[in-house]
This record gives structure tokens, sequence and C-alpha cells, in this order.
């Protein structure tokens, strides 16, 4: 029995403990814990970054057309150009032809005016169409002015003769050279006003073919005429007479 009172004071005892016990860790503060870091420097390296995912965005550019605007361009006027006017400084025949060996069909007064329609090769005649005239005609350059360069101005050109039907044509023409000269001979045609002859030749002087004119009123003309030029001469005869030219008969030439 004693054994057994004494069993139970121990466990009362032992109870008692544990309840003070308990009180005391209510009411005790939990204690904070300090943490001290410790950190060593090493030497001094550059923070690499590793990145766990590279997102890639691909975009599609969308290119949209913008129509080019074509412009039609303004056409500009174009200028006339200046005609050329001879104006007579004198009175002069107009010709039909550019030489004094053609017959004058019309005259120039001073302060007559004409367009310029052409020039022979060297700008000595020009080609025009005289005020109250019905056909054009030549006219010695050097008794007109010009408003601008003739030989800039004009175009060189070439005419030919309108035959007249009635005026007869010569025959029998003949020719004979004599080293640096041609001589031509030809049967007259029958008499009438004015009557004469006109030669149209290319002759080789001066190791150059040249065109020239000859008027005469005989039935034979002798001419210069090397041989250097290959053999190019060559030229027509006429008969003239108040009525015009005749048809033009070929030279044959030696």
């Amino acid at each position: 029995m004693a054994a057994r009172k004494t069993s139970l004071i121990s466990q009362l005892s032992i109870g008692l403990l544990m309840l003070v016990f308990s009180a005391c860790s209510a009411i005790s503060p939990e204690p904070t814990a300090t943490i001290t870091a410790s950190y060593t420097p090493s030497d001094t390296q550059t923070p690499t970054f590793t990145a766990s995912h590279t997102a890639t965005q691909t975009q599609s550019a969308t290119i949209t057309s913008t129509p080019t605007e074509t412009l039609t361009p303004t056409p500009s006027e174009t200028a006339t150009p200046e005609q050329l006017v001879a104006l007579a400084i004198g009175n002069g025949n107009c010709r039909v032809g550019p030489g004094e060996a053609y017959i004058p069909v019309s005259v120039f007064h001073e302060g007559d005016s004409a367009v310029v329609q052409g020039r022979d090769y060297d700008g000595n005649w020009v080609w025009v169409q005289p005020p109250d005239f019905y056909q054009r005609c030549w006219v010695h350059s050097a008794n007109m002015e010009f408003n601008s360069d003739l030989q800039s101005g004009s175009d060189y050109v070439v005419t030919s003769i309108t035959a007249h039907g009635d005026v007869p044509a010569p025959s029998g023409i003949s020719s004979d050279r004599n080293n640096g000269s041609v001589t031509f001979t030809w049967n007259p045609i029958p008499s009438a006003p004015e009557v004469g002859y006109l030669l149209e030749v290319s002759q080789c002087l001066n190791g150059s073919l040249i065109d020239a004119a000859y008027a005469t009123g005989a039935t034979s003309i002798t001419l210069n005429d090397a041989e250097d030029c290959g053999g190019g001469s060559h030229g027509t005869l006429r008969g003239k007479n108040k009525l015009g030219y005749s048809v033009a008969i070929t030279l044959p030439w030696p």
C-alpha cells in the first residue's frame, strides 16, 4: 500500500512538472534566428546571363505597291524658223538662171523684197519669187540685203529651164580638144529677135569640176577644160530667142 502511494505521488510530481514546463513555453517569446551571410569575393567576373528560351518572332512584310503617276509632257510649241528675206538696194534683173548668161524675166526695183527660195553653190545668186510675178527667178546677191546669213539661211538649189516648144534647138554639134581647151561648133537656128545660145557646162578647172553657164550669139565657143578631173566634164546647148529657150542638146565632150 505504501508503494502504491509512492507511485501515485511520483506520477503527480511528473505531471506537475510537465504543466509548469508547458506554461513556460507559452509565455517565453520565440527566439529570432540571426543568419550571417558569408561572401568571399573572387576575381571580378562579368555575369553571364543564360536565357532559358529565346523567342524568335518572324514577321512577313507586306509590300503595298503604290502606282506611279505617269506624267504626259505638254508639247511645247515649235518655233517657226524666220524666213530669209532679200531686200533690193538698187534696180536689178531677175533671170531664169544664176548668171548673166541667162535671159532676164523680171526686174527688182529698189525697196522691193522677196522670200529667198534658194541659192547657187557660191551664194552669188539667190532664187526668189519677185512681187507681182508668176515665177521664181535668180537675182545677183550683190544687189540685195538679207535679214540673216545667206549661206546658213538658204539651201543650195539647181533649177532647170522650162523649154518653149516654139524655139528650135541647135543641130550639127561638133567638138575638138586642144590640150587644156575644147571648142564646140553647131549650126545656127532660124533667125529671130534676140537669137542666141546658152551652154550649161561642168568643166575641169584647177583640178575640180566647176559648174558654169555661157551665153553667146555666135555658133561656136572655146572653153578651158583640163584633163586631170577623170573625164567628168559635160554640158548641154540650147537655142534662145525672145520666147525663151529650146530643149537642151547634150554636148559631145571630147
